[in-house]
C-alpha cells in the first residue's frame, strides 16, 4: 500500500475514529496519520499467498497467522503490515482490543511507492517490538525475498532469496516455503520489455 497525504499531529484516539470514519487504511506515527491507498491486483495477490504459505506451513506448531493492526506502545504507532504471525498467546494492546502486540514475523510486500517507508522507517518500529524475529520484505516485480532475523546479540541480520527455484526459510518458525508458492499466478514483466 502507498501513503497518500499526512495530517496534523494527533491523539490514538483521534485516529482510530478517522480509521473507522475512511473505506481504505492509515497508519499510525506519533500523532501523524498516513493514508494508504490501494493495493495492487499483484500485492494482494503476493500478500494472499504468502499468507496462505504461512498458515499451511505453522499448522500445529502453536502459531497463528494475521493481517494485523500492529500496536508500537514504545513508539506510540500503529502499523498494518501484510501479514504477521503470532506464537503462542496473543497480547492485544490495552487502548485498542483488535491491535497486535507481540508478532514474532512481520511480512511486507514491497511497492515503489512504499519500498523506502518498509525498509527504513517502518522496520526501525518494528524493531522496538521485543516479541519480533524475523522481518520479511517481498518484492512484487522479481522473485526475491530479504529476511532480516534477530541474532542472539540483538542485531540484526539478513538473507536474500532469489528465484523461483529457491526456498524461503524462517528459522523462528522452523519452516521453509518455495519463492514458487508465494510467487504463484504472478505475472513479472519481461526487463527487455522495459527498454
Amino acid at each position: 500500500m502507498s501513503s497518500v497525504r499526512k495530517l496534523e499531529r494527533i491523539s490514538s484516539t483521534e485516529y482510530f475514529t478517522y480509521e473507522a470514519s475512511i473505506l481504505g487504511k492509515a497508519e499510525f506515527y506519533d500523532g501523524l496519520i498516513v493514508d494508504m491507498a490501494g493495493s495492487s491486483p499483484e500485492h494482494s495477490n503476493i500478500a494472499m499467498n504468502i499468507g496462505a504459505e504461512l498458515v499451511m506451513a505453522t499448522r500445529g506448531k502453536g502459531c497463528k497467522v494475521y493481517n494485523p493492526d500492529i500496536h508500537i506502545a514504545a513508539a506510540n504507532s500503529y502499523l498494518h503490515p501484510d501479514a504477521a504471525v503470532v506464537c503462542g498467546e496473543l497480547e492485544v494492546s490495552d487502548i485498542h482490543k483488535g491491535v497486535v502486540r507481540n508478532p514474532i514475523v512481520i511480512v511486507e510486500v514491497l511497492s515503489p511507492s512504499t519500498s523506502t517507508r518498509d525498509r527504513g522507517e517502518k522496520f526501525e518500529l518494528y524493531k522496538v517490538l521485543d516479541s519480533l524475529r524475523e522481518y520479511v520484505l517481498v518484492e512484487q516485480d522479481v522473485p526475491q525475498i530479504y529476511v532480516f532475523t534477530k541474532a542472539v546479540g540483538g542485531d540484526w541480520v539478513y538473507h536474500v532469496y532469489r528465484g523461483l527455484d529457491a526456498n524461503l526459510k524462517l528459522n523462528s518458525l522452523g519452516i521453509s516455503i518455495p519463492l514458487a508458492n508465494i510467487y504463484y499466478d504472478v505475472q513479472f514483466q519481461d526487463p527487455a520489455s522495459e527498454s
